[in-house]
């Protein structure tokens, strides 16, 4: 899909397309695309291989090209890069702009379409946030990070094979 026919975009992260991450990309129209914002720190699913996961376009930006902007800037960009974009979605954390100044709310300021924002999603209770899964593998709770990420017994006995 060509960048200048998607008309919606769910940013953040991405690092391991966790159960928080699949709410954002559901809730995609049919021209939707993935923004990753790669930060190289310790991501669960690092680079291009986001796309193995996903059967939507990925496109990524690098922060380093995109930490000193502010918040009205970032949405330029975004507006420029894809300009057919009229959905924003992100979850209720998300944080942008210099110094991560400006909030998932702010973005309404700053753009012209819908902004979704989604809503803390929760497993047994648990947030869902790739630190989180990545503690539980430190600790060696393979099967609690399985969950978090969405994955069941059955994927991963097909993963396995």
């Amino acid at each position: 899909m060509e960048e200048s026919t998607i008309t919606s975009v769910a940013l953040g992260g991405f690092d391991g397309i966790h159960r928080g991450h699949q709410a954002l990309l559901e809730a995609l129209d049919g021209n939707g695309a993935m923004v990753a914002i790669e930060s190289s720190h310790l991501d669960l699913t690092p680079g291009n291989r986001r796309q193995l996961y996903c059967d939507i376009p990925v496109v990524s930006i690098d922060l380093g090209t995109i930490c000193d902007m502010s918040g009205e800037t970032f949405v330029a960009l975004l507006t420029d890069r894809f300009p057919k974009l009229r959905r924003i979605v992100v979850g209720y954390d998300f944080r942008f702009g210099v110094g991560r100044s400006a909030s998932a709310r702010d973005l309404r300021q700053w753009f012209d379409g819908e902004v979704v924002i989604i809503e803390e999603v929760t497993v047994d209770g648990v947030s869902v946030h790739s630190r989180t899964i990545r503690n539980e593998l430190r600790l060696g709770n393979v099967a609690q990070a399985a969950r978090l990420l969405g994955l069941t017994r059955d994927t991963l006995n097909y993963r396995l094979k």
